[in-house]
């Protein structure tokens, strides 16, 4: 991903202190940096980030991603992931569908798992687009599976860009599992363009749904699974307290309850949908920059 005039690693700033990047290679393939390192050309900085298997990790040590909450039983997790993926779709029923005849924006996916949503930006056309998430392994698994070649590792609360470079966000199935989800959305909003829009949902906290994913998700996800809590009023509040309006609210129904240990407990799973299937499970928001 990484080579002389690559419009992604240009962008690339320290998510330390912002200061550019200068890339060391000790193992190029076709002109790319397979294995190397970034360092930060700050003097006062001077941070070190490898990169491994054409994969920028940018991001500090084991403790941010112990911090975020980070699913830990990845096995479970990415069979999960995959079951999910159509990689030849073109349609997510998501919000953004509406955007995707948008091909002249930049379209960052933040926590991007192993690339559902790009596959999408890329099956419409879309080439201007990178994804991140803070798992390493799922990154990986972007790259050699699915070919998405821009997609790196960082944590959301230190996107490695400058201000006002990207001009479409997601952030799906994430700020639950973030420490500090107004801090998370204040970044966000630094590194859109001014009119940017984010696009991201939320769980119901009191929902039947999440309380069986909190704790189902102990059982295939280990215990750092959700760490945040939403009402409607806390979205409300953390959207509104990170400077973003919001143009769009759609009230998500249902109940998920797809793990695998469950799939062969079929009756179980259509009680379940039989008894909560209706309630508010979350929300979906489409945000734009103030």
């Amino acid at each position: 991903m990484i080579k002389k005039g690559n419009t992604l690693f240009d962008m690339f700033v320290c998510p330390k202190c912002h200061d550019t990047l200068e890339a060391r290679a000790s193992f190029e393939e076709d002109g790319e940096v397979k294995e190397g390192k970034l360092i930060c050309n700050n003097r006062n900085c001077r941070n070190v980030f490898p990169v491994r298997n054409f994969i920028p990790i940018l991001i500090g040590d084991g403790s941010e991603i112990k911090r975020e909450g980070v699913a830990v039983n990845l096995k479970n997790a990415v069979a999960v992931f995959k079951k999910e993926i159509d990689p030849d779709s073109r349609v997510s029923g998501r919000l953004f569908d509406s955007y995707l005849d948008d091909t002249q924006s930049i379209f960052l996916d933040i926590g991007c798992g192993i690339g559902r949503h790009l596959l999408i930006l890329r099956n419409n056309g879309i080439h201007r687009f990178m994804g991140f998430d803070i798992v390493y392994e799922c990154v990986e698994i972007a790259r050699s599976e699915f070919g998405l070649r821009d997609v790196f590792v960082a944590n959301a609360l230190s996107i490695p860009f400058a201000d006002s470079t990207v001009d479409r966000c997601f952030l799906y199935d994430s700020i639950e599992h973030c420490s500090d989800p107004t801090k998370v959305l204040r970044e966000v909003n630094r590194v859109l363009t001014r009119g940017g829009i984010l696009f991201m949902n939320a769980p119901n906290g009191n929902s039947m749904g999440d309380r069986f994913f909190r704790w189902g998700g102990k059982i295939i996800y280990g215990k750092t699974s959700h760490i945040q809590k939403f009402t409607k009023r806390k979205l409300q509040s953390v959207v509104e307290g990170s400077g973003f309006r919001i143009m769009e609210c759609k009230v998500q129904h249902g109940i998920f309850v797809d793990y695998l240990q469950f799939e062969k407990l079929q009756v179980f799973k259509k009680i379940l949908t039989f008894l909560f299937g209706n309630e508010v499970s979350g929300w979906e928001l489409s945000l734009q920059k103030d």
